[in-house]
C-alpha cells in the first residue's frame, strides 16, 4: 500500500525501511530547493506529513531519548537517514521551525552527547555549521552542493552498503573534508568521522 499521495515505482511498502527509502527518494525530487515545479513547496510539506503519520501509525515514530538512554550507532543512522530525507542541512526557516524536523535533530544530538566529551552538542554545532554553508544560494554554491551529494551517498552506504555509493564516499571525502576545513566546520567533519567510522567497524564485522 503507498502511504504517500506522491506517486511511486510499483510494490507496497511494507516495512519501515521501505517506508523511509521512499520517502528519501520522494523528497530528494520533490523538495523546493531542487524541485522547480511552482507547487513543489505545498508537496513537500503534504509528503512530510504523509510520512510522519504512518510513522505514528505503525508505531514506528521514536520519541526523544529519555535520559540515560543507551547510545545506539544504528539510531544514530536511522535519525540521520531521516534528517537526509528531510533535505539535511535545510534551509533554517524550515530545519528550526518543523517540528518533526527539530525532534529528529535533537534526538540525534542527545544520542551523540551521550558518548561524552566533544561529543556533547556536536549535532548541533556542525547542524549551525552547514547552514552557514549552505547561505541563501545554493545554485552558485559548488561547496555545499557537493557536500549535500556526499551526504546522501553516505546514509546510502550506510543504510545499505550499496557499492557504488561506499566507492562515491571513498573518492568524495577527502574533497569534502578539504571544503570543512577551509570554511571552518570543524564539528561538521567531526561528525562525518563519526560516521564513516562506525559504518567501516561494521563493514569490518560483516565480514568476519
Amino acid at each position: 500500500m503507498n502511504v504517500f499521495r506522491e506517486p511511486i515505482e510499483k510494490g507496497d511498502i511494507t516495512s519501515e525501511a521501505g517506508l523511509k527509502r521512499t520517502f528519501r527518494a520522494l523528497a530528494l525530487r520533490l523538495h523546493p530547493d531542487t524541485c522547480l515545479a511552482g507547487d513543489a513547496a505545498e508537496r513537500f510539506l503534504r509528503l512530510r506529513r504523509d510520512y510522519d503519520e504512518a510513522l505514528r501509525e505503525r508505531g514506528w515514530h521514536r520519541p526523544a531519548p529519555a535520559p540515560g538512554e543507551p547510545f545506539s550507532f544504528e539510531a544514530c543512522v536511522d535519525l540521520f537517514g531521516e534528517l537526509v530525507g528531510g533535505n539535511f542541512p535545510a534551509d533554517p526557516r524550515v530545519g528550526r521551525t518543523n517540528r518533526a524536523y527539530r525532534q529528529r535533530a535533537e534526538r540525534l544530538d542527545t544520542l551523540l552527547g551521550s558518548l561524552g566529551g566533544d561529543y556533547v552538542g556536536l549535532f548541533r554545532k556542525a547542524e549551525g555549521e552547514l547552514e552557514t554553508l549552505r547561505g541563501d544560494d545554493i545554485v552558485d554554491n559548488p561547496d555545499f552542493n557537493l557536500v549535500k551529494i556526499f551526504l546522501c551517498n553516505l546514509y546510502d552506504w550506510l543504510s545499505s552498503r550499496h557499492r557504488f555509493s561506499g566507492h562515491y564516499v571513498r573518492t568524495a571525502y577527502p574533497r569534502v573534508r578539504e571544503i570543512l576545513d577551509r570554511r571552518g566546520c570543524p564539528a561538521s567533519a567531526r561528525f562525518l568521522e563519526f560516521l564513516l567510522a562506525g559504518g567501516a567497524r561494521r563493514a569490518g564485522a560483516s565480514r568476519d
